[in-house]
């Protein structure tokens, strides 16, 4: 079930920068909670399908789909577009969809 756009947040800070070159459209991407983030207890943390985090739901978006997955909803995403502006971060827009059963 979809969900709803988003963008990951905190691209410039992921160490392996070449990740995000690798990524194209459609591509299936993990969501994992983080309640244990320090910046923000409803961190859900966006990896590749091999483990290569991406970065951050954006805190302004993360309530509604912290409580899906607190409740024990299955959320994943898939790239929509990926894309870099000069020195500018990695912009990565993603979809997120629900596991309906």
């Amino acid at each position: 079930i979809f969900l709803s756009f988003t963008d990951i947040a905190g691209t410039r800070y992921v160490d392996n920068q070449d990740v995000f070159k690798k990524l194209e459209k459609n591509d299936p991407l993990l969501l994992e909670r983080e309640a244990d983030n320090k910046y923000d207890s409803n961190a859900i943390k966006v990896l590749t399908i091999d483990g290569e985090k991406l970065g951050y739901i954006p805190k302004r978006d993360n309530s509604i789909f912290t409580r899906l997955m607190d409740s024990g909803k299955i959320l994943h995403a898939r790239v929509y577009s990926c894309y870099k502006e000069n020195y500018d971060p990695w912009y990565v827009s993603i979809k997120i969809c629900m596991m309906d059963f």
